[in-house]
C-alpha cells in the first residue's frame, strides 16, 4: 500500500503536465537543442579540414546555421518551461483557495494558517525555482550530455568508454548532500513561516504595547525569531556551498581523466589533431551537461520535503462538499449539549428552544460558555455532545452553505477588508446602489458615508484602520441586512462600545424583523426588555432563564450581574 502512494504521480506533477500542447513543443525543442548544441564543437573541426576556401565558407554556413538552430531552440524551450512552470503555480493557487473555500467552518477553525500562508508564498516559490526548474534543469541538460556522448563515441570509442566511465562522478556530490540539503530548505522554510507570522503580531500589537509601556516585549521576541531565521539562512546557504564545491571537485576529474586519455590517443596516432580540439569542446557539453543535471537533481532532492507538504494540502479532504439547500428557519433546539475544548466540559447538559422572530440574550460572565453555545449553533465545532436540530433536523447533517444561506454571523470583532465601503457590505454580491444605501440607512451609517470621499466606493483600510470600532460593527450589521438574512447570530457586539452606541445597535437588532440570538455581558434597562427570552449561563450551563422583568424579580445571580453594571457605570 505505501509503495503505491510512493509511486504515484503527485498533483503538483500532474498540474505541470496538463498543458499537452506546450509539454509537446517543450519536449521537441529540448530535443532539437540536445542535437544541434553539442553540434557546435564540430564547426572548428569542419573548418580546418576544409580543403578549399570554398569549403571554408561552406563550413562557415553550416556552422552559423547550427549556432543559429542551437540558441533558437534554446530560447523556445526556456521560454515555453517559464510560461508553463508560472501557469502551474498560479493553478497550485487557485487550488488551494478551492480547497480553502470548501473547507467547513469547523475545519477552518483549526486550520494552521502559518502552514498555508507558507505555501501560498516561500513554499510555492521553491517549488517553482528549485523542483519546477531542477527537472527542467535535468531534463534539458541530461540530453544534451548524451548527444554529446554519442558523438563523443564517433570520434573515438576509447574515449566514449572513459567518458561512460567517468559520467557518474558529478552524481556523488549530490547524494552525499541531499538529505541535508532537504533538512536545511525545511528548517528555513518554517522559520521564515514563524518570522512572517511575528511581523503580522508585531504590526497588529504595537500599538497595544505602546501605549502599556512593553513596547520591547515583542520587538525582542522578534529578534530572537530573526536571528533564528538568519541562522537557519545561514546553514541552508553554507551547506549549499560545501555542496557546490564538493560537486564541483568531483566533476572537474572526468574532464581531467579525459584529457590526458585523449592526448594519449593523439600521441600514438589514434586521433587527429582536428579531432582533439572537437572532443575537448564535446567535454564542456559532457561534463558541465551532466555536472548542472547534478545540481539540478540536488535542488530537486532538497526541495521534495516542501514539496510534498503542498501535496498534503492540495490533497486536503474538505468536509464541507454536501449540497446547498435554500431554508428558512423557523426553530432552533437544543437539547442535553455537552461540549469541552480539552479534557473537561464548558458547557454541561444545555437545553434551550428559539423560534422563528424571538430576540434572544445569552449572558453570563466571561468564561461562562455563553460564547461557545453561539459557536456550536454556526458550525464552528461538531465535536459536541448532544443535539442541535435547526427546524427538525440535525445541525451535523447540514452544510455550512445550507446553514449560512438564512443565518448572518456576526463575531466580537468583525473583518473588514482592503477595499470600498460597497464591496466591504455586498462581498461579491451583485448589489444595487439602492439596496447598499438602504442597508446604511437602517444601521446608521448616512451620515459617515455621505461624508466620505467617494460615498459607497471609497476604499477602507485592511481591518477597518480608518474607521471606529462602531462602524465596523454597523457595516457587519449591514452585510447581514442586505442578505436578507432570518437570523443573526451576534457574538459579543457591543465588546469595546460606548454606553450610548451600544444602546443603539442593541435597539437597532431588536428592531429587525429576524430571529436574533444575541451574546452579551452588557445589560441595561433601556433595552433588556426588548428580548422575548434571556438565558443566564453559569459554569456551563442555564443557570436561570425568563423575561429581563422576570430574572429581576427571581433576585438571582442575573440580578446581581446587573445592578453590579449599574454601579460600574454610573
Amino acid at each position: 500500500m505505501k509503495k503505491n502512494t510512493k509511486n504515484k504521480i503527485s498533483q503538483i506533477d500532474k498540474i505541470l503536465m496538463s498543458n499537452k500542447k506546450q509539454n509537446i513543443i517543450t519536449a521537441f525543442s529540448m530535443i532539437l537543442l540536445a542535437i544541434f548544441a553539442p553540434l557546435k564543437s564540430f564547426v572548428a573541426q569542419w573548418l580546418i579540414d576544409s580543403p578549399s576556401i570554398k569549403a571554408i565558407f561552406v563550413s562557415v554556413l553550416i556552422g552559423a546555421a547550427v549556432v543559429a538552430m542551437s540558441h533558437i531552440c534554446e530560447y523556445i524551450v526556456r521560454n515555453t518551461f517559464n510560461r508553463m512552470a508560472t501557469r502551474s503555480v498560479s493553478e497550485i493557487r487557485g487550488v488551494l483557495c478551492e480547497n480553502l473555500k470548501n473547507m467547513s467552518l469547523s475545519q477552518i477553525h483549526v486550520l494552521p494558517m502559518e502552514d498555508w500562508q507558507s505555501a501560498y508564498t516561500n513554499d510555492l516559490k521553491i517549488v517553482c525555482d528549485d523542483y519546477y526548474f531542477g527537472l527542467f534543469n535535468m531534463a534539458m541538460w541530461g540530453s544534451m550530455g548524451l548527444v554529446a556522448v554519442v558523438y563523443m563515441a564517433v570520434i573515438s570509442p576509447a574515449l566514449l568508454i572513459v567518458s561512460l566511465v567517468m559520467v557518474c562522478f558529478p552524481f556523488i556530490g549530490p547524494r552525499l548532500f541531499a538529505d541535508k540539503l532537504r533538512k536545511t530548505k525545511s528548517e528555513y522554510a518554517k522559520s521564515y513561516n514563524t518570522v512572517c507570522s511575528k511581523i503580522n503580531e508585531m504590526l497588529h500589537g504595537t500599538e497595544t504595547l505602546l501605549t502599556c509601556g512593553k513596547h520591547s516585549f515583542l520587538f525582542q521576541k522578534m529578534q530572537r525569531v530573526s536571528d533564528d531565521n538568519m541562522q537557519k539562512d545561514f546553514d541552508m546557504k553554507q551547506t549549499e556551498t560545501v555542496a557546490t564545491i564538493i560537486t564541483s571537485l568531483i566533476t572537474w576529474i572526468p574532464g581531467f581523466v579525459i584529457m590526458v586519455a585523449g592526448a594519449m590517443l593523439v600521441v600514438q596516432g589514434k586521433l587527429t589533431v582536428s579531432y582533439l580540439i572537437t572532443a575537448n569542446g564535446l567535454l564542456n557539453f559532457i561534463i558541465s551537461p551532466f555536472r548542472q543535471t547534478a545540481n539540478s537533481y540536488q535542488s530537486v532532492k532538497s526541495a521534495r520535503a516542501v514539496k510534498d507538504r503542498i501535496d498534503e494540502l492540495l490533497a486536503q479532504k474538505t468536509s464541507n462538499q454536501m449540497e446547498k439547500k435554500n431554508i428558512e428557519i423557523t426553530s432552533i433546539d437544543i437539547k442535553k449539549l455537552s461540549f469541552g475544548y480539552g479534557e473537561s466540559d464548558v458547557l454541561k447538559n444545555v437545553n434551550l428552544t428559539i423560534k422563528k422572530g424571538e430576540k434572544v440574550a445569552i449572558v453570563g460572565a466571561s468564561g461562562s460558555g455563553k460564547s461557545t453555545i453561539m459557536k456550536l449553533i454556526g458550525r464552528f465545532y461538531l465535536n459536541y455532545r448532544g443535539r442541535i436540530s435547526i427546524n427538525n433536523e440535525d445541525l451535523k447533517t447540514l452544510s455550512d452553505a445550507t446553514l449560512y444561506s438564512s443565518v448572518g454571523y456576526i463575531p466580537q470583532e468583525p473583518f473588514i477588508f482592503a477595499d470600498t465601503v460597497r464591496n466591504n457590505i455586498c462581498l461579491g454580491r451583485n448589489c444595487s446602489d439602492e439596496e447598499v444605501w438602504s442597508a446604511i440607512e437602517k444601521v446608521g451609517l448616512t451620515e459617515l458615508v455621505s461624508s466620505l470621499p467617494d460615498g459607497i466606493n471609497t476604499e477602507l483600510a485592511e481591518g477597518g484602520g480608518n474607521i471606529s470600532g462602531g462602524q465596523k460593527k454597523r457595516i457587519a450589521v449591514a452585510r447581514a441586512l442586505i442578505r436578507d438574512c432570518d437570523t443573526l447570530l451576534i457574538d459579543e457586539m457591543t465588546s469595546s462600545l460606548d454606553i450610548e452606541t451600544t444602546d443603539e445597535m442593541v435597539k437597532l437588532i431588536l428592531s429587525l424583523s429576524c430571529t436574533v440570538i444575541m451574546i452579551t455581558h452588557d445589560i441595561f434597562d433601556s433595552y433588556m426588555d426588548g428580548f422575548s427570552a434571556i438565558y443566564y449561563i453559569e459554569n456551563g450551563g442555564i443557570a436561570e432563564s425568563g423575561t429581563y422583568q422576570r430574572l429581576l424579580e427571581q433576585n438571582g445571580n442575573f440580578a446581581k450581574m446587573q445592578a453590579m453594571m449599574k454601579i460600574t457605570n454610573k
